[in-house]
């Protein structure tokens, strides 16, 4: 909370007649310090170190109250936003403090070098069937920019994830220490995207298991893919949640295997497990009613998969 100087003494005392040991927490707040002031060794002329800082930092910190404990995680904060402007090595260490006579204020003095800024010069993206500038747009990678590892590290997860959408269930980026190359001044990164397609595969035989009850037609109704679609591992975990809403079964998995007929399909076998069609409930309550208590019952039955 602020009082960096505060001080706890326990007292104990023993109440032999009563066999209790009664324990006494003697609090002396002190001053809050305030801080007054953060400066750093250098770097302040590129970026507003102690703006940054405050934006970022932990608990009562970020309202310039002075917490010694939440310094080292506000750094570590400090250091991940300087890393995604771009500067991949910086270093931040104290802070020195400076108190004022009164205990009220405190200046915060750290060493600070950034480093090199590091920019993207080159996006490259390999030839594929999925178009270069689709590919760019989906990556959001543009020279000119801050290099930020974890910015093109989403972007391949989000371009990897639209392959599958496409059909291309088993494609691949590479490693992320593959795909970026930083010049020897480090002042560029050239970030080179190799994907690895493979096959690109379709929807097969769309089949049914587990219902005894259910029209066949009801259960097919909740799938987002059928027969010659593009398959889409996403559309396949979407028509699972939307089969289980109907609420008419315990169970519903979709299982995928490749066609014994055509290597470059996947057959769908919807498996489910039914629930007992009819329900009843039973309830019994009651609540005050000046002057009586009133009681109250109540039965319900009903039959789920009529229609």
């Amino acid at each position: 909370l602020g009082y960096h100087f505060c001080k706890v003494q326990a007292q104990s005392l023993i109440a032999s007649l009563e066999k209790v040991n009664l324990v006494r927490f003697v609090t002396t707040e002190g001053p809050k310090v305030l801080i007054d002031g953060i400066h750093f060794s250098s770097g302040e002329d590129r970026v507003d170190l102690a703006t940054l800082f405050f934006e970022n930092a932990s608990g009562v910190l970020a309202r310039k109250i002075y917490w010694e404990e939440g310094l080292k995680p506000s750094i570590t904060a400090l250091k991940k936003r300087l890393e995604e402007r771009g500067y991949l090595n910086p270093a931040i260490s104290g802070p020195r403090t400076a108190f004022t006579d009164d205990k009220r204020g405190v200046e915060l003095f750290f060493d600070s070098e950034l480093g090199t800024q590091t920019l993207v010069s080159q996006v490259i993206v390999g030839s594929s069937e999925i178009p270069e500038a689709k590919q760019k747009a989906i990556l959001d990678l543009k020279p000119g920019e801050p290099f930020n590892i974890d910015k093109m590290r989403e972007g391949k997860k989000k371009l990897l994830q639209y392959y599958q959408t496409q059909g291309y269930v088993d494609a691949k980026l590479g490693e992320d220490s593959d795909s970026y190359v930083i010049t020897r001044d480090q002042k560029n990164a050239i970030i080179r995207i190799d994907a690895v397609q493979g096959k690109k595969y379709y929807v097969g035989k769309v089949e049914v298991e587990g219902n005894k009850k259910t029209q066949k037609e009801i259960i097919l109704g909740g799938m987002k893919l059928k027969s010659g679609d593009v398959y889409d591992p996403a559309a396949v975990r979407k028509s699972e949640e939307d089969i289980a809403v109907l609420g008419l079964f315990s169970k519903v998995e979709i299982v995928p295997s490749i066609s014994s007929t055509d290597p470059n399909r996947k057959d769908l076998k919807i498996l489910v497990d039914e629930t007992k069609p009819g329900f009843g409930e039973i309830g019994f309550g009651g609540f005050y009613e000046d002057p009586r208590l009133r009681l109250r019952g109540f039965l319900g039955i009903g039959y789920r998969n009529l229609f």
